[in-house]
């Protein structure tokens, strides 16, 4: 099957579904490993590549190895459709996937062969490519370019993994390990680098440098002591926008490149017992996330999500266990929530639909909750009275029974 063909097979096969694999770690390995996790890093995501996960052009559509029927062995490359509500299997064995859109090329290895796999066809049939330096994982930068990282930023390729450069990271000495985490951006050459500080018990902030230079030069972005005990980051859809999880089940977001950062939304799982990876979505404000069991109890568990609105809203994919649990989204897709006027001198009112407020909570630039009040039993209008606060921007959250919640800004003129 050639390159055309594999396109148009793709865009016939996005209406058809199959399940399948899925492969134990072992206890003890996997235990040992996750101690270690906690003594030399806060975050335990610290490579550049997604490698059970590659995004194509199409909504809604992406490659995954996964195991969606507990009886298989060996896990399964499958091509999703639907945002993964539909699925085709295309072949077992395998990991390391990559997805080049200007090439319509797919990467990827195999057990027979220690080097990566060009598929034109969308994993069905494969040719040997070149052989890696090391055994490290990469991911693809815009046009014809790509990184290889492992913990760190490692070298770079600029002619589709034929030769490599190691990259300088000027503008990053003195931080001893390298950073804690890395992910892309949105132009050729673009990386971030995730840094934290303090201790393995206290983290005093977190610091994120930039790099337009593949990994040569960076130049700070900003620093927050407001996110606690980080445990994964990952890039969105749009310049600017990253995501960090962390492990209180908190998702933080930012739309500037990390000069500000607002948390946005919860997780359904401990990410600290599971592998996670995800992928950018199709729109603002949109990813899928992975989560792997590695660690007892949690190491048969599987769970496939789709998050939007900025990590606000969750759409369950695939879950071992969390459809008896959260079938619908932590808030309904129909929220609004507004607040007036905006800007204020601080006597506003804010309004909400669609769930049972249980409390609204005023937060700054850095995330530090300046204001709560609590709210009354079927009360959906309230005033609001933020005379006390200096002018500049903050975030007002209407919190759920459930402790979820949503966002609106606004602008404060004294």
């Amino acid at each position: 099957m050639q390159k055309d063909d594999g396109m148009k097979f793709r865009t016939t096969i996005r209406a058809i579904g199959q399940i399948y694999p899925a492969n134990k770690l072992s206890i003890p390995v996997m235990i040992l490993l996750y101690f270690l996790l906690l003594v030399f890093s806060s975050i335990s995501n610290a490579r550049v590549a997604r490698t059970n996960l590659a995004k194509d052009e199409e909504p809604g559509c992406y490659w995954c190895y996964f195991a969606f029927n507990d009886n298989d062995e060996f896990w399964s490359l499958h091509y999703l459709s639907d945002y993964g509500h539909t699925r085709y299997y295309i072949r077992e064995d395998g990991h390391g996937l990559a997805y080049h859109s200007s090439h319509d090329l797919l990467v990827f290895r195999v057990s027979e062969y220690n080097g990566w796999c060009f598929s034109y066809d969308g994993g069905f049939s494969y040719e040997e490519g070149p052989r890696p330096i090391e055994r490290r994982s990469f991911e693809w930068l815009p046009n014809t370019d790509s990184l290889i990282g492992n913990r760190g930023m490692g070298y770079y390729s600029r002619d589709t993994l034929m030769t490599f450069q190691q990259a300088r990271l000027v503008g990053t000495e003195g931080y001893y390990g390298g950073p804690d985490a890395v992910d892309l951006g949105w132009s050729p050459g673009d990386l971030a680098a995730l840094y934290t500080f303090g201790t393995t018990s206290h983290l005093d902030s977190l610091g994120l440098y930039f790099s337009e230079t593949y990994a040569d030069s960076f130049y700070t972005m900003g620093f927050t002591n407001a996110i606690e005990h980080p445990w994964f980051f990952t890039r969105g859809y749009s310049p600017g926008e990253y995501y960090i999880l962390t492990n209180d089940y908190l998702i933080f977001a930012t739309v500037d490149t990390g000069r500000t950062w607002e948390q946005t939304g919860t997780l359904l799982f401990s990410p600290s017992w599971f592998d996670i990876e995800s992928i950018p979505g199709w729109e603002p404000g949109e990813f899928i996330l992975m989560g792997l069991g590695v660690f007892p109890p949690d190491d048969d568990e599987r769970h496939l999500l789709r998050y939007t609105d900025y990590g606000a809203t969750v759409e369950i994919i695939y879950s071992t266990s969390l459809d008896d649990i959260h079938s619908e989204p932590s808030l309904p897709t129909t929220v609004d929530i507004n607040c007036w006027p905006n800007p204020t001198n601080g006597m506003l009112t804010i309004r909400w639909d669609g769930f049972r407020g249980e409390a609204i909570t005023v937060h700054d630039l850095l995330g530090r909750e300046v204001y709560r009040q609590a709210i009354p039993v079927s009360i959906q209008q309230i005033p609001l009275h933020l005379t006390d606060l200096a002018s500049g921007t903050y975030f007002v959250r209407v919190l759920s029974a459930t402790r979820q919640f949503t966002t609106h800004r606004i602008t404060l003129i004294r």
